[in-house]
């Protein structure tokens, strides 16, 4: 193990765990965190041979959805439930989820041939890969983001026996939709006299390409999906070096702009701009490889109609997602003292610019809970408002992921809890009766709390189009009742310290 932290001392060993466990390096043209490039190497070996030297070590060697995996990638997670809900929630939330698609990949044939084009896909069309694939864009096309009409007969396909019956299986009402499905995209599939040369295609794609339908682009909990999910499909696509020399498509035929307000996490992920697919408009293209990406609302997805067993904590699979995604935005992370608790309160007391109807949710006492706050001596405050306005995601990402107490109500903001470090608690001052920031908080393997006696918290201002929605009112908090919870949170995050030390001392 590479420690960044030289001469730490027995005191200082919760700063060598952290450092440990958060160091990422970046060898040659392998830019990984240092715990993908451990699994790279023992995955695909031939890959360090060619480097010479790879300083392998003997663990993690896969990541856990794998036929023959042992030591993967996170070996004590689930946790915090009896061992039959631990099973359940690894194959809903972990690797065991990964290990579902990939085994409805290989059963899931659409197009074969021995030496041409070739589609495979999980159930319902929710992911798909394939070689050789044709599309004619020539002609006149339905306007809109995610048209589902595109292709008649001989547009889409490729040179290989297409299996009609089965993609027809795949149409389900249940699991149709512009978010859950590439059904509506790929129902017209069929075998075309497929040539990779110019005297076939307008537009030869010789990169990897990714196809995506994204959610919305102003929203971080759900423009986040968009991001794990891309991640998750090349894992199951077997990608795992995670080359940026792929091209990204919107499958966007819109003439709108999309409003992506988190534009710099691609960076993660490719080194090519965006392209939409109405850029191809009027050109037969032919692609050497494709994925279409897993969708941000399919059914049994990771955000949406997320079925996940209760108690239990701990995504080996979010939490590589969190590791790659910092290490490739260059976000440092650095460790913590027990001495000044770094404590991050959401505030929603303004606007974005890109708002036009009312905000809610607002903390109407705010002032009185910011006192509370500051009267920790060890409390380390920030109040951040996040406005896309006045703060790039990154520098977002530089608070959140070095915070150890995350306060905040219902709301998109709370998507930081997938990048908050291993110890850390976040506090969903309110949960608005919906559970979606305690899973992810679940997920990323970090404490969740919300507030526990409704008489202590009061209402206000409430729509009356949606009043009986707790998401359009705003809100007071008791102060006393809001310092006996902080309290707890502090007295959590201890125990994740000391437990953490306890850990490493073994």
């Amino acid at each position: 193990m590479l420690f960044l932290a030289v001469g730490c001392n027995i005191q200082m060993l919760l700063c060598c765990v952290f450092l440990a466990l958060s160091v990422a390096v970046a060898t040659g043209d392998v830019d990984l965190p240092l715990r993908h490039r451990n699994i790279l190497y023992h995955r695909k070996p031939w890959l360090c041979r060619q480097k010479g030297n790879c300083d392998i070590e003997e663990s993690p060697k896969c990541w856990g959805h794998e036929d023959d995996c042992v030591n993967r990638f996170e070996p004590d997670w689930p946790d915090s439930c009896d061992e039959r809900k631990q099973w359940r929630f690894w194959q809903q939330g972990d690797f065991g989820w990964m290990r579902t698609r990939l085994d409805e990949l290989r059963g899931m044939r659409v197009c074969e041939s021995e030496s041409g084009s070739s589609l495979n896909c999980t159930k319902w069309l929710q992911f798909c890969q394939g070689s050789f694939i044709y599309l004619d864009l020539r002609g006149d096309k339905p306007r809109g983001f995610h048209p589902t009409n595109l292709f008649s007969n001989g547009e889409i396909g490729g040179k290989c026996h297409v299996d009609v019956e089965l993609l027809k299986g795949q149409s389900l009402p249940k699991v149709e939709g512009w978010l859950r499905s590439w059904y509506p995209e790929l129902q017209a599939f069929e075998n075309v006299p497929y040539a990779h040369n110019d005297s076939f295609c307008d537009m030869i794609i010789n990169e990897p390409v990714v196809m995506m339908k994204l959610d919305q682009g102003e929203n971080l909990y759900h423009h986040m999906c968009d991001f794990l999910n891309l991640y998750l499909s090349l894992h199951l696509n077997d990608s795992i070096e995670f080359d940026k020399n792929i091209r990204i498509v919107r499958w966007d035929w819109s003439v709108r702009p999309y409003k992506d307000f988190f534009h710099e996490s691609w960076e993660a992920f490719t080194k090519h701009p965006l392209v939409n697919l109405r850029d191809w408009a009027g050109k037969r293209v032919c692609l050497k490889s494709v994925i279409f990406s897993f969708l941000p609302r399919m059914i049994s997805g990771l955000y949406y109609n997320l079925k996940l067993v209760d108690e239990c904590q701990g995504s080996g699979m979010v939490k590589s997602f969190s590791q790659f995604f910092l290490h490739r935005l260059r976000i440092q992370q650095y460790p913590p003292q027990k001495e000044k608790i770094r404590v991050t309160f959401l505030s929603r007391r303004s606007y974005d610019s890109h708002i036009t109807h009312p905000m809610y949710r607002k903390i109407l006492n705010e002032d009185e809970l910011l006192e509370v706050l500051r009267s920790f001596p060890d409390f380390q405050l920030r109040v951040e408002e996040f406005k896309h306005d006045d703060m790039t995601f990154k520098d977002q990402l530089s608070v959140t992921s070095n915070t150890d107490i995350l306060i905040g109500i219902h709301g998109a903001g709370l998507t930081h809890a997938l990048f908050l470090p291993n110890h850390a608690v976040i506090f969903e001052l309110y949960d608005c009766d919906a559970k979606c920031f305690r899973d992810l908080a679940r997920l990323r393997g970090v404490r969740h709390m919300t507030w526990q006696n409704p008489e202590t918290m009061t209402r206000h201002d409430g729509d009356e189009k949606y009043k009986d929605n707790p998401r359009y009112w705003n809100y007071s908090f008791q102060p006393d009742d809001f310092r006996r919870l902080i309290l707890q949170a502090r007295t959590m995050l201890f125990e994740r310290w000391s437990a953490a030390a306890v850990h490493n001392e073994l």
